[in-house]
């Protein structure tokens, strides 16, 4: 008895984030690769679209709104003070400063035409907004449940980024998910999934689950406030399902824990000793994208040491490799390494 106490407080000091965890239950190898590369940390929102991303509050509307509007202006007067200065050209016969300001129309268009969408989407979302329906979750309902964002606004619901990152250290779990909603005495997670094939369906797979039970447990222990659900957004969208915090989500929460720290310890003994997942998953997983050997760039660390390069050379001259290649020694089915044919 002594001994698995002993045991359980070994695997416990084994840290882990809600992030790594969910990769552990998406793939094993994944999940050692987040841990041992110390991607555990690492932001879990979706990168967003530099030129333009939605705003999830009001507030955030509003100021994206102005933002694209000062800087359409400032295009505007741009662009009609080349028109000007073309027409001058083209006035007193200079054909070189013409062509100058012919180059200037071009580059001052694609930002100008990028700022005009983005304002005509913002408008239409804001008329959009005011006319949202309020929708009530049911905690009550044991399967998951269709949401969209701005109609769980609209019912009251108050949008509150994470900052810092939740730690229950009885458990060895930490994590921040990407937003969380409050009302009342409740506390509901938000995280995105990203939508790889935008032609299909979006679906909600066990590691998606796992994260949701695993932000549910840090806000209760951490605030000690009812988190019954979380809730998943599809991509860059508005629309979602609300996940039940049930028994059996918990259950799978607690095991994953368990499962994910053996995993780890075996693949400390074994450095390759973990099995690959179904080539399905491997196909779009990141840690399988074939790439270039670049040295001291491509390399992955594992304990301060770089990992030998398990790679393939095509073309008599190219050396592709992959991390999770180069951690298990072995060449994964990707998609890209398909098209390539390295394998």
């Amino acid at each position: 008895m002594g001994d698995e106490s002993a045991d359980d407080a070994t695997i416990v000091e084994r840290r882990l984030t809600v992030h790594a965890l969910s990769e552990f239950v998406f793939c094993s190898r994944a999940g050692v690769l987040t841990v041992e590369t110390n991607g555990q940390d690492a932001d879990e929102q979706l990168r967003a679209n530099l030129d333009f991303s939605l705003p999830y509050t009001i507030d955030e509307l509003e100021q994206s709104l102005n933002r694209h509007l000062n800087r359409l202006w400032l295009l505007g007067v741009a662009t009609c003070a080349v028109l000007f200065g073309a027409g001058i050209a083209t006035w007193t016969g200079r054909d070189l400063f013409l062509l100058l300001m012919a180059g200037l129309v071009l580059l001052l268009a694609g930002p100008l035409s990028r700022r005009v969408t983005a304002v005509q989407q913002l408008i239409r979302l804001r008329r959009e907004v005011v006319q949202q329906q309020p929708q009530e979750l049911d905690f009550a309902e044991p399967s998951r449940q269709e949401v969209s964002w701005w109609e769980l606004l609209a019912a009251g619901w108050i949008s509150v980024r994470c900052h810092e990152a939740y730690r229950d250290e009885s458990i060895g779990l930490s994590g921040a998910p990407w937003r969380t909603l409050r009302r009342g005495s409740m506390t509901i997670p938000v995280f995105q999934v990203r939508q790889f094939d935008h032609e299909q369906e979006p679906r909600i797979y066990p590691q998606h689950v796992v994260r949701m039970a695993g932000y549910c447990h840090l806000i209760e222990a951490c605030e000690g406030r009812e988190s019954p659900a979380g809730i998943v957004l599809f991509g860059d969208t508005y629309q979602g399902v609300a996940l039940p915090n049930s028994s059996e989500a918990k259950g799978a929460l607690l095991a994953s824990l368990h499962s994910s720290r053996e995993l780890l310890i075996q693949a400390s003994e074994d450095p390759t000793a973990t099995s690959p997942a179904p080539a399905a998953l491997c196909a779009g997983c990141p840690w399988g994208l074939p790439r270039r050997y670049r040295q001291d760039r491509t390399e992955i660390q594992r304990e301060g040491e770089s990992v030998p390069v398990f790679g393939t050379v095509i073309n008599d001259r190219d050396l592709y490799h992959a991390s999770c290649g180069d951690r298990f020694e072995w060449i994964p089915p990707h998609e890209l390494a398909i098209r390539l044919k390295i394998l």
